[in-house]
């Protein structure tokens, strides 16, 4: 698919198959528009069942002029610190590991503060890991690793994001930003995950970036989209401009939404439906 140019509403149909199958590595071929989540062998992964689709607002707009997709952002670690206290919270980073972001709240509503963190070797070109400190008396922390097969250029400026995106889910983005020796393999894994007493990965996908493709981007919301008090989660994919000798397009964004049920995450097409309802009314 050819990713120079998407104007709405016409050409725009395709930035979910192109940001979920071209741009997504290791995604489920029965699953094509649902990214396949990859933890650490402590974590538990939720999977994503197509079977039961409920209706929910699907309204990407802003409230108030609040953006539902703007998390909130982590706090930036000291260079080289292996041991940092955040918001009251102690953290001390894997053996060979040095903070880069980090963050604490109640992520699992039991009155006590846990963290995120991002930590990556001090030298090297390691796109990192996401650390889960939970709360609890004794509870030992828990690695999330991105997928071994992410790009690891030494020319390349690394990409480290995470952002709370709910009361109990944060959104991390690992990997490379390589505008000099673009890569076709996977350069950038990101992913949703959520604390509590059994952390997880929510939903996760790895991005590829080809030399001249638009820039690609994803937020994420975990708001409770049905109000049965579990929080969902709603990625938008973001497509923005272009490389030489193409023009540049327009910005251009789609919604993809999951509603979080008892038996696993079931996707909500309105949302995407509403997105592109949206493009065509703006055009």
């Amino acid at each position: 698919m050819n990713r120079r140019a998407f104007a709405p509403p016409a050409a725009f149909a395709g930035l979910v198959a192109l940001a979920l199958s071209a741009g997504c590595r290791g995604c489920h071929d029965d699953h094509p528009y649902v990214p396949y989540a990859i933890g650490s062998a402590a974590a538990r992964v939720e999977g994503p069942d197509d079977a039961a689709v409920a209706p929910a607002d699907a309204s990407t707009s802003t409230e108030g002029g609040a953006d539902p997709f703007a998390g909130e952002p982590a706090l930036v670690a000291p260079p080289g610190l292996t041991r940092w206290v955040v918001d009251g919270v102690s953290l001390t980073a894997p053996d060979g590991q040095v903070f880069v972001l980090g963050m604490a709240r109640d992520f699992d509503g039991d009155g006590s503060k846990d963290a995120f963190a991002i930590v990556r070797p001090a030298e090297g070109n390691d796109p990192g890991h996401v650390v889960y400190y939970g709360g609890a008396p004794g509870a030992a922390p828990v690695t999330f690793d991105p997928p071994a097969s992410l790009a690891r250029d030494p020319s390349c400026s690394a990409i480290d994001r995470l952002e709370a995106v709910g009361a109990r889910s944060v959104l991390a983005e690992l990997g490379q930003q390589c505008s000099v020796h673009p890569s076709s393999a996977p350069v950038r894994w990101v992913a949703v995950l959520t604390g509590g007493a059994s952390p997880r990965v929510r939903l996760a996908a790895t991005l590829a970036d080809p030399a001249g493709a638009p820039a690609l981007s994803v937020d994420a919301d975990g708001s409770d989209r049905d109000a049965d008090g579990r929080e969902d989660i709603a990625l938008r994919v973001t497509i923005e401009g272009g490389g030489a000798p193409l023009e540049p397009g327009p910005r251009v964004s789609a919604t993809i939404a999951w509603l979080d049920r008892p038996a696993g995450l079931s996707r909500d097409a309105g949302a995407t439906e509403s997105s592109f309802g949206a493009l065509a009314s703006s055009a």
